[in-house]
């Protein structure tokens, strides 16, 4: 699997240092979900999809796992077939 998500959390890091908040920083993480797969644990991302449905208030919440990284397009390896 690739990097991007450790790169990424390393420039926002960076990022964050450089900018003036409120209170002191401490740090940044991008969320991932632990999927099972039979016996194997492995880390996706995922998006979060909100949905509304007409004349109902609560609104319903889901995550999209991606079967691709999203910001390379790496395929995200199968632990039934890695």
């Amino acid at each position: 699997m690739c990097d991007c998500i450790k790169i990424l959390e390393e420039k926002l890091h960076e990022r964050c240092l450089e900018t003036s908040f409120k209170k002191p920083f401490e740090s940044v993480e991008i969320e991932q979900a632990f999927v099972m797969t039979g016996n194997v644990m492995t880390t996706k991302t995922y998006s979060r999809a909100i949905i509304t449905l007409t004349g109902q208030k609560k609104k319903i919440d889901s995550n999209i796992m991606h079967s691709h990284c999203p910001f390379c397009g790496e395929k995200i390896a199968d632990p039934e077939t890695a």
